[in-house]
């Protein structure tokens, strides 16, 4: 199955919002859905370290999943994002899903 990333940045007042839907945010993109899955992600941060937006990677069977799967994150219900951006994205470096092997090896 393809990938894509969400890119998307909260709206400059989203911080309370952001902080009380975090929970049910984490559980829905945790939960396993038909044709979609997160396999990456985490939160965008400014210089301060404080949280501004979300970056995560799904393989869906097709773009129409993805967006389905975001729409239907609590953040995205709520209105949090102030922008957001689906594109396909190719894996090209990096852990795929399933490996199990480490980020880095030692060499013999």
């Amino acid at each position: 199955m393809p990938y894509f990333v969400l890119h998307a940045l909260d709206r400059p007042d989203a911080a309370a919002d952001r902080a009380r839907l975090r929970a049910a945010h984490r559980a829905y993109i945790r939960q396993p859905h038909p044709d979609c899955r997160c396999v990456l992600g985490g939160p965008l941060e400014d210089e301060t370290g404080a949280m501004t937006g979300s970056m995560l990677v799904v393989e869906a069977s097709d773009q129409q999943a993805a967006a389905r799967f975001f729409a239907g994150d609590p953040y995205a219900s709520a209105g949090l994002y102030a922008e957001r951006r689906l594109h396909p994205w190719r894996w090209g470096l990096g852990r795929t899903p399933g490996d199990d092997l480490p980020l880095t090896q030692d060499a013999p």
